[in-house]
């Protein structure tokens, strides 16, 4: 294969061997495309370029262009379809191509068209050169370049550099100092010292020989004059670059305009002049400030306390640093503080913890804000106020409510309306909430409860936290997924801030309500047999006795036995007695038979007792539906209720009428106890006194809740509320 070399098409055609050697060295190789079949001849020397030895089935120029770098494949495809559409006199084209070790290589392609055909040139051949590390020493100078630039950019001033061999200076960034446009290089010290203030032009000379002929590192600051004829104050800053011999070679340096700063500081001392002189004044007027007063000056040094911290006095305060007057631990944080406040003009609030010598560690809160004149920052106002107690309260606050995030009962905080406004992660567990779910949501949402129950529930809760006690609620917990479960709730009151609010525990009581249940069976079913053991054992034998007391009287008047026959009476008579007081034993055990029927006959009768014992006269309203009949455990705890209502009515409350009803309400049932007693206030007495602890705690075992009205002088209206059968309350679906 022969390689036409740029320039003339019919220049002479050379093996490629010969040329091999130079083109590798040259980091070069050749190559030829047939623009009308895409057929691609290249030099062994153009596929070292990639990495790849010369092998047959690399003549196709797609699997080349393949290899281009993503950003350069469709320029390449461009620049080729456009040599076949119009060839031109000349073809260059830069790419990235990927080397065989994944690297991308810079390559510059440069060739001309040849071979004319009837359809025009069809040809196109030219070289490759590999400018990878041309083009990575182009960019790191450009990078560089930039890197100095952007430098230059940044600083107040000019950077300069001095030749000592030509005593040439170049300054770049000069126009920032003195104005203009950008300067040419100034080309000795003399042009820059006619710049120099006439009063510090000998100073500088002499510093700067001084420090040249020892070779040391020197700073100092003096006026120029500014293109508008204005003064000027810079800093200016040299250091040395020593030959082999340790012999200055080259100065290099900064010099800064400080103008700004100068002026800044000069009034800084006339403020800190004018501060001095008011010290007094403020003294005076801050004495009486409950917190800790002080002022710092920039050099954070302070100029103005009220009252000093730790038991010093103003002399030892004044004109000290905060860097000195902080515990060694707390320097580098204050003085970060300090500085961000400067810089920034804004405040800066901290909280740390302090031990001054001699003393116990206090928590000091310090408000950091900055002091301002024309609009620049020349000072910071600390004001420092213990907060130990608070800090204490706050450590016992989280404290305790990690506590209660930790806790496996359930705590909500609600407000007097019943809205959610916290819930610790037991809870949300309990009824299947995600975390925050239940925020603002109204408490009803956990129950079964109807609308109206709810709301006797909320003001019987009420009505205990604010008589400063606690109320304790059984009922059926209703689940996200519907699902219900047993639950005790204890309320307590809680002052949040200004609002007056209530704190909820809630414990699952499944298995102590199963328990519960099972007791009462067990206990239902002893009675039941200790009833009527009574009955049917007990009474029928006494009921024989007296029969068989009775017939032996009778034979005892024909044997003419008189006086026998009243031993016989009166033993009959006590037998009787006796048998009588069996019966109520029995009855007492079992008031209630099982149906609807036997709570009306027991409720009947209940009445009657009460009529008989104290001459109370009691009206009694029952109003049960057909389909609805009462459990066993209901009933006897709805009877025990009323009949402990009614003996208080009577017995203490001196009522000469009583009012009983039991009804379905709101598909709960409903038992209602009114007098007219003396009334008393429930609120006096801890716990609403034994009777009424009683009362609730029978409420509680049939899931259901007990409202007392009453007030000195204006009777008692006792309410007891309950589902219809508790054990499947969850099947009433009572709608919140």
């Amino acid at each position: 294969m022969a390689v036409i070399p740029l320039g003339n098409p019919a220049a002479p055609v050379y093996p490629i061997d010969s040329i091999e050697d130079l083109l590798r060295r040259a980091r070069a190789g050749t190559w030829e495309v047939d623009l009308a079949d895409g057929t691609l001849h290249a030099s062994d020397a153009f596929h070292a370029l990639l990495g790849f030895a010369p092998a047959a089935g690399r003549n196709v120029l797609r699997r080349w262009l393949d290899r281009a770098h993503p950003e350069d494949a469709v320029a390449a495809a461009q620049a080729l379809e456009a040599q076949r559409q119009q060839p031109a006199g000349e073809f260059e084209l830069g790419l990235r191509m990927q080397h065989a070790d994944g690297s991308w290589r810079w390559l510059l392609l440069r060739g001309r068209p040849g071979g004319l055909s009837a359809n025009g040139f069809r040809r196109l051949s030219g070289a490759a050169f590999d400018l990878t590390e041309h083009n990575g020493a182009l960019e790191r100078l450009q990078r560089t370049e930039q890197r100095f630039t952007r430098a230059i950019a940044a600083i107040r001033g000019l950077v300069y550099e001095v030749d000592f061999a030509s005593d040439r200076l170049t300054m770049h960034g000069i126009e920032k100092v003195v104005g203009g446009g950008p300067v040419e290089p100034l080309v000795s010290l003399d042009n820059w010292s006619n710049r120099v203030h006439p009063d510090d032009r000998e100073r500088l000379h002499a510093a700067i020989y001084a420090n040249r002929a020892q070779g040391t590192d020197y700073e100092l600051s003096y006026r120029v004059f500014h293109n508008d004829g204005s003064v000027l104050h810079v800093w200016h800053h040299g250091t040395y670059v020593k030959d082999a011999n340790g012999r200055p070679v080259q100065a290099l340096g900064v010099i800064k305009d400080v103008t700004a700063d100068v002026k800044l500081r000069s009034e800084l001392e006339r403020a800190e002049l004018a501060l001095r002189e008011s010290q007094q004044i403020l003294a005076t007027v801050s004495e009486s400030s409950p917190v800790h007063l002080a002022m710092f000056d920039l050099d954070r040094r302070c100029v103005f306390v009220n009252r000093p911290l730790a038991g010093s006095s103003l002399d030892q305060v004044i004109g000290k640093r905060l860097d000195d007057m902080m515990p060694p631990e707390l320097v580098a944080s204050s003085v970060r503080n300090f500085l961000e406040v400067v810089e920034t003009g804004s405040d800066a609030d901290v909280t740390d913890r302090i031990q001054f010598p001699g003393m116990e560690p206090r928590y000091y809160r310090m408000l950091l804000r900055p002091v301002s004149r024309d609009g620049r920052v020349i000072g910071v106002v600390a004001n420092v106020a213990d907060v130990t107690e608070s800090r204490l309260q706050q450590e016992q606050q989280q404290l305790q409510a990690s506590i209660i995030e930790r806790m496996h009962e359930g705590v909500m905080l609600l407000d007097r309306d019943a809205r959610i406004l916290f819930t610790n992660p037991a809870l949300e567990s309990m009824f299947g909430y995600a975390p925050g779910e239940l925020t603002g949501v109204f408490a009803g949402v956990l129950s079964f409860r109807s609308a109206t129950g709810i709301e006797d529930v909320r003001r019987l809760v009420l009505d205990e936290v604010d008589a400063g006690r606690s109320a304790v609620i059984n009922f059926l917990g209703r689940m996200r997924d519907g699902k219900a479960h047993p639950c005790q709730a204890v309320y307590s009151g809680a002052r949040i801030g200004d609002s007056h609010c209530v704190i909820a525990v809630l414990t699952d009581v499944s298995e102590h309500k199963r328990l519960q249940r099972e007791l009462l069976k067990v206990e239902t079913r002893v009675q039941h047999r200790v009833g009527s053991d009574l009955h049917d054992g007990v009474g029928q034998q006494l009921a024989g006795i007296a029969m068989m007391l009775r017939a032996l009287s009778q034979r005892s008047v024909s044997m003419g036995g008189q006086e026998l026959r009243g031993e016989l009476q009166g033993i009959t008579e006590l037998v009787n007695s006796v048998l009588r007081t069996t019966r109520l034993m029995a009855r007492g055990l079992t008031p209630v038979r099982p149906g609807n029927d036997g709570l009306l006959e027991g409720f009947e009768e209940l009445t009657q007792h009460i009529f008989d014992r104290f001459g109370v006269q009691v009206g009694l309203e029952v109003e049960l539906p057909a389909q609805v009949e009462l459990d066993e455990n209901t009933a006897s705890n709805l009877y025990r209720i009323a009949q402990e209502g009614m003996l208080n009515a009577a017995r203490h409350a001196h009522a000469t009428n009583i009012n009983v009803s039991l009804a379905v309400e709101d598909r709960l049932v409903a038992l209602t106890i009114r007098d007219d007693g003396r009334g008393f206030d429930p609120y006096s007495v801890r716990g609403g006194g034994m009777g009424l602890r009683v009362m609730r705690f029978r409420a509680q075992m049939i899931s259901g809740y007990l409202l007392v009205e009453s007030q000195p002088g204006e009777g008692t209206l006792l309410r007891c509320r309950c589902p219809l059968r508790p054990e499947m309350a969850s099947i009433e679906r009572e709608e919140p």
